[in-house]
């Protein structure tokens, strides 16, 4: 398994002396990969090689992992005049300063982007608190 200790992570692997490993470093999806002209390649020996390596640069960044609301509001049938909380859990990589949800007033299908809402409305959210539990935060 990954061990993180700060910004380090480490990987024990082990193999047959001489044989060659092939490798990148990716961030859980291959659309998240280190942008490297070719593969990493380190050689097992008898004695135990260490590879150090620093990522330079990242296809991009993952933001969210899940993004879960599993309908959880209140009041749970809101009236038109009702303020209404919603609670919703996300899963994320790194730190989240931003985030909103799109809701439909007509009972249309909201869509949107950035906080600009294309059908339907759009609010912010705010971060109440946030956990870190095996490298992934959930805010």
């Amino acid at each position: 398994p990954l061990e993180r200790e700060g910004e380090t992570f480490t990987v024990t692997l082990k193999g047959h002396a001489g044989e060659e490993l092939e490798y990148r470093y990716g961030l859980g999806d291959s659309k998240y990969r280190e942008v490297i002209n070719a593969n990493r390649t380190a050689t097992f020996t008898e004695e135990g090689t260490v590879a150090a390596d620093t990522v330079a640069e990242w296809t991009g960044l993952p933001v969210a992992k899940n993004v879960s609301h599993d309908f959880n509001h209140n009041p749970f049938i809101p009236s038109p005049s009702d303020d209404v909380e919603i609670t919703v859990e996300v899963e994320h990589y790194g730190p989240i300063d931003e985030g909103g949800i799109y809701f439909p007033t007509d009972g249309s299908t909201p869509a949107g982007a950035r906080g600009e809402a294309s059908s339907g409305e759009f609010s912010p959210l705010e971060v109440v608190e946030t956990n870190t539990e095996d490298n992934l935060q959930r805010s």
